[in-house]
C-alpha cells in the first residue's frame, strides 16, 4: 500500500516573533520605518508582521513622538526662537507673511514708428533693395 505523502499543513512554517525580535520592530517603528519595509527587514510578510507587532509598532511611533516632543519643550524652555516658532506655527496656527513693496518708474520710452515699405532692409543691411512688383531678383 502506498503511503500517504500529503501534508494537512503545507507551506512555510509560522514567523514568530520572540521578544527580542518585537524589541527591534518597535525601535524600528520609532524610527519612522513603515510597516512594508520593517517586514522586509525581518524578513517576513507584512501581514504576518501586522498580525504579531502591530502594537508594538504603535508603541514604538507613541515613544519617538514622546522623545521629540519632550526635546521640543527643552529647547522653548531654553529659549531657542527656532522651536518656538515652530510651536507657534504648528500649534498654535501662527504664519509668516512676506509683504514686498517696490517703486517701479519707466526711465526710458521707446517710440516705434512703421518703417515704409524698402526701409526695413536699410536698416538691418545697410543696403537698399528694391522690392518692386515683378522683379524676381535676377539680373538680365
Amino acid at each position: 500500500m502506498a503511503k500517504n505523502t500529503k501534508r494537512s499543513n503545507a507551506g512555510r512554517p509560522a514567523k514568530t516573533l520572540d521578544e527580542k525580535d518585537l524589541e527591534e520592530v518597535r525601535k524600528l517603528a520609532g524610527f519612522g520605518l513603515t510597516g512594508r519595509q520593517i517586514a522586509l527587514v525581518k524578513k517576513m510578510d507584512e501581514k504576518t508582521l501586522m498580525k504579531y507587532a502591530a502594537s508594538e509598532m504603535e508603541k514604538g511611533r507613541a515613544e519617538a513622538h514622546t522623545f521629540v516632543v519632550n526635546q521640543l519643550f527643552r529647547n522653548i524652555k531654553d529659549g531657542k526662537e527656532a522651536s518656538i516658532f515652530f510651536y507657534l506655527k504648528t500649534q498654535c496656527g501662527w504664519t509668516e507673511t512676506q509683504r514686498i513693496e517696490t517703486d517701479v518708474s519707466v526711465q526710458h520710452v521707446i517710440s516705434a514708428k512703421p518703417l515704409e515699405e524698402g526701409d526695413w532692409a536699410k536698416k538691418w543691411t545697410g543696403k537698399t533693395i528694391d522690392i518692386t512688383e515683378g522683379d524676381d531678383g535676377q539680373e538680365d
